[in-house]
């Protein structure tokens, strides 16, 4: 009886730690998530800028270019 008791408590014991790892995994993928979006949004952001920097004269072709793929990519060109 007591053996069954102590596995029981095992098999919880192993759930409850595979719950709690869980939960901080999704914690931490929701974090690696959110600094991604803001990282994407800041660079679209300054490619934008460059284009229209670009687009009246400011920067240079060398500039631009080997941003294109990216913009195109983005879709915002």
């Amino acid at each position: 009886m007591q053996n069954a008791q102590l596995s029981t408590q095992i098999a919880k014991n192993n759930l409850s730690k595979t719950i709690i790892q869980a939960v901080l995994d999704l914690q931490s993928a929701e974090k690696q998530y959110q600094s991604a979006t803001q990282t994407f949004e800041a660079n679209k952001d300054a490619l934008n800028v460059t284009k229209q920097r670009y687009d009246v004269g400011l920067v240079n072709s060398w500039i631009i270019i080997p941003r294109l793929p990216t913009l195109i990519n983005r879709k915002t060109i």
